[in-house]
């Protein structure tokens, strides 16, 4: 009987909402991200990424006035390539493949309950490949990001996981071509891109 209460009491303790605490956090996230906005005028962003499957790390600090996190962030997106670019590549006879980089700083409250939201926003790298007859090139779109996030942790002893779901929007400043045939710079104008992420978090330390 008194075995069954103990194990009870941990599958309890497991199932809590878990609270914060002071100290450095290390974090690790997986994701589906939803591609929205244009990348330029004239190009949707699902022209080129019909989706994401981001990788995340976060490192930081927790327990500021007993419920702020802050930290940086860095990140790969691995795409599936969208509808108007695979058509192109495949029309070229090319293979084609696209990634996104990210870096940056984040700051997150953690009120109570194990629910946490919070701010971001950092540098990004959308990375086109391709190639052709023992031939290859790279577009590379660069800019900044800025975004919202939230999720619910659960946990014990300093490891905690749960769903957690962020938005963003950027803008592409700048891009260059290399390799291949050709090698340029291209003027993105001011069309905005976002992404919308749904996944998992695990924390260890926060």
């Amino acid at each position: 009987m008194r075995r069954l209460a103990l194990t009870a009491l941990a599958a309890l303790a497991l199932a809590a909402p878990a609270t914060s605490r002071a100290g450095v956090f290390l974090g690790a996230r997986l994701g589906y991200a939803i591609p929205g906005g244009d990348v330029r005028s004239g190009l949707s962003n699902k022209d080129i990424t019909s989706s994401q499957i981001p990788l995340q790390l976060d490192l930081g600090y927790a327990g500021l006035f007993d419920m702020i996190a802050i930290g940086a962030y860095g990140a790969v997106g691995f795409q599936q390539v969208g509808s108007q670019l695979k058509n192109q590549c495949s029309a070229n006879g090319a293979s084609c493949d696209a990634k996104l980089w990210k870096i940056g700083a984040q700051a997150n409250v953690h009120p109570l309950l194990g629910l946490w939201a919070g701010v971001y926003g950092g540098w990004e790298q959308q990375s086109i490949s391709g190639g052709y007859a023992g031939q290859s090139g790279t577009v590379s779109m660069r800019g900044w990001e800025t975004g919202v996030q939230g999720g619910w942790d659960f946990g014990l002893l300093g490891v905690k996981f749960g769903p957690y779901a962020s938005w963003s929007t950027g803008k592409f400043q700048s891009a260059a071509s290399t390799g291949g045939y050709t090698q340029a710079n291209l003027d993105m104008g001011s069309a905005n891109h976002s992404w919308l992420t749904l996944g998992v978090r695990g924390v260890f330390g926060l």
